[in-house]
């Protein structure tokens, strides 16, 4: 089927269940806020760049899954970068999409006032994976790699721009995959690794569980809970809050509790 890059990108998110999108209609891309409207997303378009980056990154949190902002080349996308080193530490798969100037800008012995910053190496060190569509087939390879990234692993930030050379052009191509066609998903430890952890379990005389951030970034939740009851154990929680699971208030103590 022949498409447009814009609707492309679309169409990837679509088939990782994501139809929501955050950011501020430009130039650049607002055919592709017009389109997702047009196809039933809900379009999010707050007064600034950072608010749409923590909404993403807060949405991510809450979910445990990939959420999408989007900014305009130069201040736009740079109002996203708080949010985006935000989702960095928190581990929250957040796509950053970054509009970008036609690259023959980039070329020009005179660019006069036509803005051009180089955005995915300012960013390459804020996020697991940074990228440039840079030709139209790149497309479905870039937005699968960013996918993966961010959802592999322990899970954080991507950043992807699109020049706008390159945002209008079509593409003739397949339906997209579905996530397991491409990625590994529902990730969990090699029975290896299980054996070895409950081997030290039982050896144990006085076990404590620390319990930690990764706690929330994988939603294991309810599986720790279950460990400690039938370890009969104390829980230590880590600060920041993120890894309080429910029903194990009455033996959970917070990071640095002291009895004396």
């Amino acid at each position: 089927m022949a498409v447009k890059v814009y609707e492309r990108i679309l169409q990837l998110f679509e088939a990782e269940g994501i139809k929501t999108i955050f950011g501020i209609p430009d130039p650049n891309f607002v055919h592709m806020f017009h389109l997702a409207q047009e196809r039933g997303w809900t379009v999010v378009s707050p007064h600034h760049e950072e608010s749409a980056g923590f909404m993403a990154e807060a949405v991510s949190r809450m979910t445990g899954k990939a959420a999408l902002a989007i900014g305009t080349l130069g201040p736009g996308v740079a109002n996203l970068a708080g949010a985006m080193m935000c989702a960095k530490v928190e581990n929250s798969p957040v796509i950053f999409l970054g509009g970008q100037r036609a690259r023959i800008t980039e070329q020009r012995v005179r660019r006069g006032r036509i803005q051009f910053v180089q955005q995915a190496d300012l960013f390459a060190p804020s996020v697991k994976y940074s990228a440039s569509i840079e030709y139209p087939d790149q497309t479905d390879e870039i937005i699968r790699q960013g996918l993966r990234k961010a959802l592999s692993g322990t899970p954080g930030p991507v950043y992807i721009e699109y020049p706008s050379n390159v945002i209008l052009e079509e593409l003739d191509v397949p339906e997209p995959l579905p996530p397991a066609a491409y990625r590994l998903v529902d990730q969990t430890a090699g029975q290896d690794r299980i054996d070895e952890a409950a081997a030290y379990i039982r050896a144990a005389r006085q076990p404590i569980l620390l319990v930690g951030h990764g706690v929330h970034t994988s939603r294991a939740g309810e599986s720790v809970r279950a460990l400690a009851e039938a370890m009969a154990c104390p829980v230590i929680q880590t600060s920041g809050g993120t890894s309080f699971i429910k029903g194990l208030e009455d033996r959970t103590f917070p990071y640095g509790f002291s009895a004396a």
